[in-house]
């Protein structure tokens, strides 16, 4: 399983403008699912609400708290 992330930024220069936003209404199958919708996302926010955006995919298997262990 994978989520969306988006790194969403009012200025570019100032890193407390920045708010992390979770897409917790869809958990993609894949990578490529993920990217795919959340590129659309982005570029939406890009584009009419004029602010900065990054995306980030990450895998959500089963094993993930044992990797951080």
């Amino acid at each position: 399983m994978w989520i969306g992330i988006l790194l969403v930024c009012v200025f570019m220069t100032d890193a407390s403008s920045c708010e992390v936003k979770v897409n917790t209404t869809t958990n993609y199958v894949s990578r490529d699912a993920c990217t795919g919708e959340m590129t659309g996302i982005a570029k939406y926010a890009a584009s009419y609400l004029g602010i900065t955006t990054r995306l980030y995919c990450f895998s959500l298997d089963k094993n993930i708290f044992d990797r951080l262990a």
